[in-house]
């Protein structure tokens, strides 16, 4: 089980970061925003995997809601990023990715299209290729497929 932080601590947290004096990854070298996803600095929106080439789907991608799908068990959760839970910070990451007919996510199709931090970014990155998704109704993809969900961040829970 985790201990979360106490209210004192995270006022205390919030004043030092906001005043600069202190960023978390100090002993790094880098500010506690600096997040490397696939050996370079991460930005809380766009690929989390940079080709050689831009990324293209497959041939005869369909799209599909984010609703339509179900996660094959286990499912692999973002981990919250240990640094932004201290701070008492949440927030929801849209990512839009692609998922082949076996309904493996393909790390290179993955967007993100909405994050409040390069942190929450990169564990949902670092999650959804570990998942494998099926129809709802638990059959599988007739076609490569692109959908779009919202993780959410929540203080209080893993």
């Amino acid at each position: 089980m985790e201990v979360l932080a106490s209210r004192p601590l995270l006022r205390v947290l919030r004043s030092l970061t906001a005043a600069g004096a202190w960023t978390g990854a100090a002993c790094a070298g880098r500010p506690a925003a600096a997040v490397t996803i696939d050996g370079r600095l991460a930005a809380a929106v766009g690929p989390c995997v940079t080709s050689g080439s831009a990324w293209q789907d497959p041939p005869n991608t369909v799209a599909l809601p984010g609703d339509s799908l179900r996660v094959v068990p286990p499912q692999r959760h973002p981990r919250y990023p240990r640094e932004r839970r201290l701070l008492g910070e949440g927030g929801e990451v849209v990512a839009s990715f692609a998922i082949d007919t076996a309904g493996r996510v393909d790390p290179r199709g993955v967007r993100i299209t909405a994050s409040p931090h390069a942190e929450f970014s990169a564990a949902v990155c670092a999650a959804l290729p570990r998942n494998r998704f099926t129809r709802r109704d638990g059959g599988p993809l007739a076609a490569p497929a692109r959908t779009s969900t919202p993780f959410r961040f929540t203080v209080g829970t893993q």
